[in-house]
């Protein structure tokens, strides 16, 4: 993994270049495949097992592009919606939401921290 975040940080400029692709990265090449029973339904697995297996479902594929990400100096978190239930997300369980990832975004163009979400 740290190869490929290397191989990101030194082929791109700009932090928007570097956003754009590990998205690619994690839509592209890791396979969406869920295993919704047991412990697996709520936490996802390890970043690193990810990447090497090239596969995992909403939770393992946000948390590897933060992991990724953070690694880069760009912060960024996962966030959970629900799109149904809008403001009620309180009340369900989290392997009936949809993980997402908020970015950061700074730069000298734009004075303020620009917020965007990205659904891996």
């Amino acid at each position: 993994m740290l190869a490929r975040i290397k191989a990101i940080e030194t082929g791109y400029s700009t932090q928007g270049e570097k956003i754009a692709a590990v998205l690619n990265f994690v839509q592209e090449e890791v396979r969406y495949l869920g295993f919704e029973s047991g412990l697996g339904s709520y936490k996802p697995f390890a970043p690193n097992q990810v990447f090497e297996q090239r596969y995992g479902d909403c939770k393992d594929k946000s948390l590897l592009m933060v992991t990724m990400l953070r690694k880069m100096g760009i912060e960024a978190y996962p966030v959970l919606v629900n799109t149904a239930l809008k403001h009620n997300i309180n009340a369900v369980l989290p392997h009936q939401q949809q993980p997402l990832i908020t970015v950061s975004l700074r730069s000298s163009t734009v004075p303020e921290t620009t917020c965007g979400t990205i659904l891996p």
